[in-house]
């Protein structure tokens, strides 16, 4: 556990199944109901959410997202296990998207996909999926 900007964050790292080319994983379990899991591979920082980006969350990911970026790698945020994102989870990916110009977001599942394409987020920001993204 470690305490960072007024956030209680809990941290487990080591390897995970899903990490990539014996990428590390540390996951995150933000109090806010976000869990953050971390990878670094292959020129990429990957962030996965699972939970619900809102305005109590993104302090919180904004701190651990900022722990994570290197400036030689492009930030993903997969978005395939988020449940729900507010107005102020739409603004804090843009915000994001305005400080990294590499800022990708990858899998919107059914629910987040509408929410991104009405907000403008699929002509600002790269979306990307193992499978083609279904049009509206």
């Amino acid at each position: 556990t470690f305490r960072r900007e007024g956030a209680t964050v809990q941290q487990s790292a080591g390897q995970s199944a899903g990490a990539r080319n014996g990428a590390s994983v540390t996951t995150y379990a933000v109090p806010t109901g976000l869990i953050v899991a971390a990878s670094r591979s292959d020129g990429e920082c990957v962030i996965q959410l699972v939970g619900e980006l809102d305005i109590a969350s993104w302090p919180q990911l904004a701190a651990l997202v900022d722990e994570q970026r290197d400036d030689d790698r492009r930030v993903v945020f997969d978005l395939s296990g988020l449940t729900f994102l507010s107005t102020a989870g739409v603004s804090a990916l843009l915000e994001v998207a305005q400080q990294w110009p590499d800022f990708r977001l990858r899998n919107p599942n059914r629910v987040i996909l509408p929410i991104l394409r009405t907000a403008g987020l699929d002509s600002s920001v790269e979306l990307t999926d193992s499978e083609p993204l279904p049009r509206c």
